[in-house]
């Protein structure tokens, strides 16, 4: 292992190249990645093609091995294994397209590389080496990023519109620039505990906010999603008009009031707000409060307890971002609180009032964020038993069911879903004749999306029918 990761190397020193770590206050914790002379990627040449080979044969002669013996090896074998198949993980080629590479990487990677990574580690290695290096925090941060990348890369078969750049990092002391954590976060006496806070330092530095596109873009947009959700018009009116308003006053940072999209289920009021995050490149995060007894989910939990933990709400600024779309999913169906939290509409009123969400108090870091760079968008099927206060923090918005020729006018968007879903290229589905299989009724994008899975089943049964892979 040793002699190969010297190969490697010395490869990579003849492309001109070099493994660049993102590190923060000296700690590793980023993904390997392979940087040129200058900041950007070098070009592949026939040396870094032949250095990403060796990668992929000494994970190879890893696999061949049983468990038994990589946990044998001697330990510098072992750390050079690991750092081979770290790089291996988010370098390796797989013979496929450009487009599915993010895909199969995350497959290897959970199917072989995991297994791999845990025999080596089998035997413990020195307390010396770094464990966000070599550690379980390597791998599921290795994990991560792979299903972040495969995840982007799926969805960005929705093309942008045009003139849609990527934004330019704002510079130092421009108005796009904020900090979330202004004050000093508490460290506890726990190493571990510290180690575990590491990643929360970015936020106490500038970071950049989400910058509010130009107006002719905003329109593209606007027409985009039209095209997507043509049920939704009165939605996408709701936070476009909005943004052209702020723009033309000569507002510069993406901002828009707390959207409440209210409709029957099955409308596409959790997708709309996804793309809705796609489009102006936002973190996205999740939250599903259907069932969900507490705050907890919202507020993490304080410090003192085994599952102690920051608020979720942050995880997306670690990324380097002070902006992020918060998507509360199912807001009707939380359940009833618990004695010992509060319940989830208490915990929200706060983070939806802009003044209070500037001096928001997370539990677990012990100091004030300032979370006004936050949107949020909210789905209910219904807001009759929802708290007044709570709704009073929303511009609500209803959604419509769509109609059957919507539902058909959009099938080639959700034929672009099914693929990312089974791990396809884009443009997989093409042939199938969706026109032709589709039921005479349909009242929702659900229904829509079961009947074009059942139907590639169908056409695939049909006689005549051969896909070669």
């Amino acid at each position: 292992m040793q002699v190969a990761e010297i190969l490697f190397l010395a490869r990579l020193d003849m492309a001109s190249a070099r493994i660049e770590e993102e590190k923060i206050n000296g700690t590793v914790v980023g993904i390997p990645t392979i940087r040129g002379s200058k900041a950007e990627p070098p070009q592949e040449d026939r040396a870094l093609s032949y250095a990403l080979t060796v990668l992929s044969e000494a994970v190879a002669h890893m696999s061949a091995k049983s468990p038994g013996e990589l946990a044998g090896l001697p330990e510098p074998a072992r750390l050079a294994a690991i750092r081979l198949l770290r790089l291996y993980s988010v370098l390796g080629r797989h013979n496929v397209k450009p487009a599915a590479l993010p895909a199969a990487r995350l497959r290897v990677f959970r199917a072989t590389g995991k297994s791999l990574w845990n025999a080596l580690t089998k035997v413990a290695l020195l307390p010396a080496h770094e464990p966000e290096l070599y550690g379980e925090a390597a791998i599921n941060r290795i994990d991560h990023a792979l299903a972040g990348e495969a995840e982007h890369a799926a969805r960005s078969k929705f093309d942008l519109p045009a003139g849609h750049d990527a934004a330019q990092p704002p510079a130092p002391g421009s108005s796009l620039m904020h900090v979330v954590i202004k004050g000093v976060i508490v460290q506890p006496s726990d190493s571990a505990d510290r180690d575990f806070l590491k990643p929360y330092a970015i936020l106490q530095r500038p970071l950049p906010l989400a910058a509010l596109p130009p107006l002719e873009t905003l329109s593209s947009m606007q027409r985009q999603l039209r095209e997507e959700f043509p049920w939704a018009a009165n939605a996408l009116e709701a936070v476009f008009g909005q943004l052209r308003a702020r723009r033309q006053f000569g507002s510069v940072h993406l901002a828009f009031t707390p959207l409440l999209l209210c409709g029957p289920p099955g409308t596409g009021k959790t997708r709309l707000a996804r793309r809705l995050g796609e489009v102006f490149r936002l973190q996205t995060l999740v939250l599903k409060l259907g069932g969900a007894i507490d705050a907890m989910s919202i507020l993490g939990t304080n410090r003192g307890w085994s599952t102690g933990q920051p608020s979720p709400l942050l995880r997306p600024l670690l990324k380097g971002t002070a902006s992020a779309l918060i998507i509360l999913d199912e807001l009707d169906k939380p359940a009833n609180g618990t004695k010992n939290s509060p319940p989830i509409e208490s915990a929200l009123l706060g983070l939806l009032e802009l003044e209070d969400a500037r001096c928001w108090l997370d539990g677990y870091l012990q100091t004030e964020c300032d979370l006004s760079g936050m949107l949020y968008i909210a789905t209910c099927n219904q807001t009759t038993w929802m708290p007044g206060a709570l709704k009073s923090r929303f511009r609500m918005v209803d959604v419509r069911a769509p109609t059957l020729p919507e539902l058909r006018s959009v099938a080639p968007f959700v034929a672009k879903d099914i693929e990312a879903e089974w791990g396809l290229a884009s443009g997989a589905l093409q042939g199938v004749p969706f026109e032709h299989l589709l039921p005479p009724r349909m009242t929702s994008l659900r229904q829509l999306r079961r009947a074009m899975q059942s139907a590639v089943a169908r056409w695939l049964d049909a006689p005549g029918q051969h896909i070669r892979h």
